[in-house]
C-alpha cells in the first residue's frame, strides 16, 4: 500500500492542525519539535505551491483549441481583442475629438472678439471725430465770446 506524497503531506497537515487546535494553539511542548514541525510545514506549504504552479503551466502546455475549455479561452480572446482595439480607438480618437471641438468653439470666440475689437475701433474713432466737433465748437464760442 503506497501513499502518495500530497497525501502524507495533508495527513500531516491536518494532524498538526488539529493538535494545534485540540491544544488551543499552543505550540508542541519541545521547542525544537515546534521550530522542525513550523519548518517543515513551511516547506511542504511551499511545494504545494510550486506543484500547483506546474500543474497550471502543464494543463497550459496541453491546451487544444478544439477542447471545450480551448474553445472558451479562443471566445474569450477574441472578446478581449475586439474590447482592446474598440479602447484603442477610443483612446486615439477620444481626446483628438475632443481638442478638434475646442479649437473650433476657440477659433469662434476669437472671430467674435475680432468683430467686436472692429466694433469697439470704430466707436472709438466716431467719438474721436466727436470730440473733435465739439472742442472746434468750444473753441469758436470762445473766439466770439472774447470778440463780442
Amino acid at each position: 500500500m503506497s501513499i502518495s506524497k500530497t497525501t502524507w503531506s495533508s495527513n500531516v497537515t491536518n494532524t498538526i492542525n488539529q493538535k494545534e487546535i485540540s491544544q488551543g494553539n499552543t505550540a508542541f511542548v519541545d521547542p525544537a519539535i515546534d521550530a522542525l514541525f513550523t519548518s517543515l510545514k513551511n516547506e511542504m506549504d511551499e511545494q504545494n505551491r510550486v506543484i500547483d504552479n506546474q500543474r497550471d503551466e502543464l494543463e497550459a502546455l496541453a491546451f487544444s483549441p478544439t477542447s471545450s475549455v480551448g474553445l472558451k479561452l479562443v471566445q474569450r480572446c477574441s472578446a478581449l481583442k475586439a474590447e482592446n482595439k474598440e479602447l484603442g480607438h477610443v483612446l486615439h480618437n477620444g481626446p483628438l475629438e475632443k481638442y478638434k471641438m475646442e479649437i473650433a468653439f476657440q477659433n469662434k470666440l476669437i472671430n467674435e472678439l475680432q468683430v467686436a475689437l472692429k466694433e469697439s475701433y470704430a466707436y472709438a474713432a466716431s467719438l474721436d471725430r466727436e470730440i473733435e466737433a465739439l472742442q472746434d465748437e468750444l473753441f469758436e464760442c470762445k473766439a466770439n465770446h472774447t470778440s463780442g
